[in-house]
């Protein structure tokens, strides 16, 4: 299993143990190293910020896919920063969203 994958069946555990800001995490990561795959295969340099990487995806005219990735980012943003602990529903939908992206 690809470290991809991994992340994603990770995300999966820590939801159903209710471990929400984690899963979010991990779906975020999991879809950035699958960006850095695309970016690599293209020759690009790889931002280390989350927000200029998915600019990869706009420059390519992949305006829906830099939709959800930002907002995985803007998530995993909260999950790690924010004062808030996300939910579950929140952390299910990032999970369907990075499952859709990978």
């Amino acid at each position: 299993m690809d470290k991809i994958n991994i992340l994603l069946h990770e995300a999966e555990k820590d939801i159903e143990v209710g471990c929400y800001n984690k899963a979010v995490s991990a779906c975020y990561f999991a879809v950035r190293m699958q960006i850095e795959v695309l970016a690599n295969k293209l020759g690009s340099n790889i931002p280390r910020r989350g927000d200029k990487l998915i600019n990869i995806l706009k420059n390519l005219g992949k305006d829906d896919l830099a939709k959800h990735s930002l907002y995985l980012y803007e998530r995993r943003k909260d999950a790690d920063y924010g004062h808030e602990s996300l939910n579950k529903d929140t952390a299910l939908a990032c999970l369907s969203i990075s499952r859709r992206l990978v």
